[in-house]
């Protein structure tokens, strides 16, 4: 889709059509405002990890917060691209438990093994880590 600025009017006058569109905005780079087929409007945000990964995680819906107020989390969130961050978390949904490393150094060859995000808390991290 084309880029522009994004603005109230712009994202209102944006209108759903048979397949999702994205208006980009030409002040924030990977900043859109993605348009389902139902009408559904989504701020998103598109970078580059430093691992390579590219994920396009959903900022707010819209009307939550005003595009200027969601243009500047999405700044807020490049930045901490840029200092080596991953705001959104790894799309692959792995992360690294230090209590895991810890305990797997003897018998994982040296290598740090890498565990599914634990929505349970701290029970399913000690399971992750007590698994082979």
């Amino acid at each position: 889709m084309a880029k522009i600025k994004l603005t109230k009017s712009a994202v209102d006058s944006a209108q759903a059509q048979a397949q999702p569109v994205e208006p980009r905005d030409t002040l924030v780079p990977g900043f859109l405002c993605k348009i389902t087929p139902a009408g559904r409007k989504v701020f998103m945000l598109k970078y580059r990890t430093n691992v390579g990964e590219r994920p396009k995680p959903a900022l707010r819906l819209y009307g939550e917060l005003t595009v200027e107020q969601t243009r500047s989390l999405a700044q807020e969130w490049l930045a901490q691209v840029r200092r080596g961050g991953d705001p959104a978390g790894t799309p692959s949904g792995r992360v690294l438990f230090p209590a895991c490393v810890a305990g797997r150094n003897s018998g994982s060859r040296g290598r740090i093994r890498t565990g599914a995000r634990h929505p349970a808390g701290e029970v399913e991290k000690r399971r992750h880590c007590q698994r082979g």
